[in-house]
């Protein structure tokens, strides 16, 4: 076997894939802008980068996907284009400057394939993180979706409050009348003066931090 084949296979992890890697990025070799189609880059996106080891590039994109608030279809249109264009080039990309840099500096030939082993190969354990990330996520959504979308709804300071309230009330706990009444005359107050652009965005998130926290944690 060659070193090139070596290599090559050190970084992948596994010789069969290897050869399936060889020929991708053989024909990235021939010409940069070649179109190649992976499926499981395709399929599992941002996880199929992490599973890689491609920590740095599966993050952006996680951010990108969930993070970043753009519209659902243009997040569905980069995800279609970066599986199955750009994760093959990333992957070839992240083989060569590694393997590159390895050369540098390690001239004996055991020595570099034992760290293109260690640069390399697949981490399951990697897919972990960004599960429990996505899991806290959409549990997140779940428990203020509601609300999120019932003040985006409001359209006057008295409909804002009737959504804190009836959220705290059905999802936290239950308020006692007088404490009710309070809280929603000072709550109104409060919406009332952001709308009008009485007070400024600190004094406005101050005012909400404190109420909140009246609400759901009955802090004074």
């Amino acid at each position: 076997m060659s070193y090139e084949k070596e290599a090559l296979s050190a970084y992948i992890g596994d010789s069969k894939k290897a050869q399936s890697f060889e020929k991708i990025f053989k024909k990235y070799d021939k010409n940069p802008k070649s179109f190649i189609f992976l499926w499981p880059a395709f399929l599992f996106g941002f996880w199929y980068l992490w599973y890689r080891r491609a920590f740095l590039e599966a993050s952006i994109w996680f951010a990108v996907f969930f993070l970043i608030p753009i519209e659902p279809e243009t997040k569905i249109i980069i995800s279609t284009i970066l599986g199955t264009v750009g994760i093959p080039m990333i992957l070839y990309n992240r083989y060569k400057k590694t393997k590159k840099e390895i050369e540098a500096r390690v001239k004996d030939k055991a020595a570099r394939l034992e760290l293109l082993k260690e640069k390399g190969g697949t981490r399951k354990a990697a897919i972990v993180i960004p599960s429990l990330i996505m899991v806290f996520f959409i549990f997140v959504f779940a428990q203020f979706s509601s609300l999120f979308m019932g003040m985006t709804n409001a359209k006057t300071p008295a409909e804002m409050t009737k959504v804190m309230i009836t959220y705290t009330e059905k999802n936290v706990r239950t308020l006692e009348s007088k404490e009710k009444n309070e809280i929603e005359k000072q709550l109104t107050q409060v919406f009332t003066e952001i709308k009008e652009k009485k007070i400024s965005n600190e004094e406005a998130h101050e005012k909400m931090r404190i109420y909140i926290n009246r609400l759901w944690f009955r802090a004074e």
